[in-house]
This record gives structure tokens, sequence and C-alpha cells, in this order.
């Protein structure tokens, strides 16, 4: 009796191996950031942000991720992008959004990423404008600002350094997407 089950379970198990869901192939979301706003170059600082720079090899953006606690642990990546005298906040994603299941959790956390893009941070006659919270904002939307406002910091002052090029070219999107096949 004992050999039969054995056997049956052995049978099943090419079943629960093939059945394994496939790891997704995941963009790297701060290559897609320097891409949309332009940059041709890139250099990689020693704090893992990433410069871009123009066609003219002036630094257009910045762009950084940090992992923080909300409803699970999360990252968040920012891009900040020089725009005539002023920084704004050009783009703000989460990059691992899928950790966090609640549908109306996630749409929280969708929601506070929404009202960062956009925001200027710094004109030239104030040094740094913070990201503030809106009214009501649950602990959640306030660590959103918060890790968002520290990277903005951050990234704003790497663009101010007005740091100088390298050699590394950013690969077209639809380039990468000829490599892959």
């Amino acid at each position: 009796m004992n050999k039969i089950k054995t056997i049956i379970l052995i049978g099943m198990l090419p079943i629960f191996i093939f059945a394994k869901e496939q790891p997704k192939e995941k963009s790297n979301i701060e290559f897609d950031m320097l891409r949309g706003a332009g940059a041709i170059t890139y250099r990689v600082l020693p704090d893992n942000a990433y410069i871009g720079f123009s066609k003219e090899n002036k630094p257009i953006v910045a762009v950084k991720s940090k992992g923080f606690k909300s409803y699970s642990h999360i990252t968040i990546c920012i891009a900040v992008k020089k725009v005539g005298d002023s920084f704004i906040i050009s783009d703000a994603k989460i990059k691992d959004l899928d950790k966090i299941k609640n549908k109306k959790k996630n749409d929280n956390v969708v929601n506070a990423i929404a009202d960062i893009k956009g925001k200027k941070i710094a004109s030239p006659k104030q040094e740094y404008k913070n990201i503030d919270a809106v009214t009501g904002a649950t602990r959640y939307h306030s660590a959103v600002y918060e890790n968002g406002n520290l990277l903005a910091k951050d990234l704003l002052a790497s663009l101010q350094k007005n740091p100088k090029p390298e050699a590394t070219i950013v690969i077209p999107a639809k380039k990468v997407k000829e490599i892959k096949k």
C-alpha cells in the first residue's frame, strides 16, 4: 500500500515542477526614466544615483531608488529633471507595487506617487521646497512623501554639483527589444 502511494506521489512530481510560474522579466525602471527624460549618456554615482546627460553633455536628469516600509517593504524610484532654471520631479514609480495585494492599499500608494509627480522642488530663488503631505494623509502616504523627499533632496544636490559625463550610452528602448530577440 505504501509503495502505491509513493509511486503516485512521484508520478505527480513533474506536474508540480512544470506548474510553477516562471519569473517575469523586469524592466530596469531607472533606465526607462533616463530614456523618458531624454538622456543620451549616463553616469552612476557612488551613492547609486544615475545622472543622465543631454547631447551637449549637460546633466539633465537624476534617478535613484530607495526601499522603505509602507504596507509592505517596497522600493520607490524618483527622477528629478532640470527644466530651465528649475528642478521638478519628472517621474516617480514604485518598482515592486505587486507586493501590495490589497487593491485599496495599492491604490493609496499609487495616489501618493501621483501626488509627487510634477512637483517643483527647486527654483533659482529658493534652495529646496519640501514635498508636502496632503491633509488627512495616512502614515503610509507619509512614508511615500518622506522617502520621496529624501530622494529628491539627494538627486537635486547631485544635479547641482554639475557632474562630468561618462561615455556610457543609454540604449534606446526599441534597440533593447531588438537585442533581446
